[in-house]
């Protein structure tokens, strides 16, 4: 799923990406070991550890993706923030909100 903001509750756990076809060249591809994704509540402190499931960080094709999981709807909306490097050392950002709320 490669959306700019997403609504979700908090049992729920399932992979979200951020696409940067339209930014890279055909031949680049991403580095997985050198891209780093962390998110921050919405008073900006660093919850990675918190909504983002360790070690389910990958890539495939122009797309870095990462497992979301638990979070509060007093701590949404999360920002998510994508840090894409290739194997030519080109650098690109993407961010993603996410809103926990329980239905």
């Amino acid at each position: 799923m490669s959306y700019d903001y997403f609504i979700k509750q908090p049992y729920e756990s399932f992979t979200v990406n951020a696409d940067f076809e339209n930014v890279m060249n055909t031949t680049e591809s991403i580095s997985v070991s050198s891209s780093d994704v962390v998110a921050e509540d919405k008073d900006g402190n660093d919850v990675t550890d918190t909504v983002l499931v360790s070690g389910s960080k990958a890539v495939s094709g122009f797309t870095l993706q990462i497992r979301v999981q638990a979070g509060t709807a007093a701590g949404s909306p999360y920002k998510i923030t994508y840090k894409a490097v290739t194997d030519v050392g080109e650098k690109y950002e993407a961010d993603q909100f996410m809103e926990v709320e329980e239905k």
